[in-house]
């Protein structure tokens, strides 16, 4: 029993010792919030949860052009602003558009078998021709959303568009500022 006790006290003092540094005058602080942090409004009188509220962010997205793919090296950010950072590493002229909607991005509506009719749909940032080899970038504002990434230029007899140069966008509240999610296989 004394063995017990005397093991019990050694605890006791090591636990006292590995206390906070304050002296117990002052109390622990709070983690702050990052930038990261969202929060988690109350449900209206509808009982509706609302989205979470975050600021607005500033990303970057990375895309690869190439016959018949466009690559991004992120596929999700927060509503704010996106700039698309295009480059053209195939051996043709390409085009990207980003258009907003919640339409799959392969069962856009069709203009023949010349590409997609984008005259219904909300087309909010272009870049409307960039030679292989080629940078280009255009800024978006986004909103939370689906968004559809995509080349429809028709050139030498083929819809660039219908052969596949597509992928998706996402912008949530929830997406990291810092994410890259793997762009999805075609």
């Amino acid at each position: 029993m004394g063995i017990l006790l005397t093991v019990a006290a050694a605890f006791a003092v090591l636990f006292a010792a590995c206390g906070d540094d304050n002296g117990g005058d002052e109390p622990t602080p709070e983690p702050s919030a990052t930038e990261e942090s969202t929060e988690t409004p109350e449900p209206t009188d509808d009982g509706v949860t609302p989205s979470p509220t975050v600021e607005p962010a500033d990303s970057t997205a990375g895309m690869s052009l190439i016959e018949w793919a466009v690559r991004p090296d992120k596929t999700r950010a927060r509503p704010g602003t996106v700039t698309f950072k295009v480059r053209n590493e195939g051996t043709v002229t390409h085009q990207f558009l980003v258009i907003s909607s919640d339409i799959e991005k392969d069962e856009l509506p069709r203009d023949g078998d010349k590409g997609a009719d984008l005259s219904d749909l909300d087309v909010v940032g272009s870049i409307e021709a960039i030679a292989p080899g080629a940078n280009d970038e255009v800024t978006v504002d986004v909103e939370e959303g689906q968004y559809i990434l995509l080349c429809n230029l028709f050139s030498g007899g083929e819809s660039h568009y219908l052969n596949g140069m597509y992928n998706e966008f996402e912008v949530t509240p929830t997406a990291s500022l810092d994410e890259i999610t793997p762009a999805p296989t075609q």
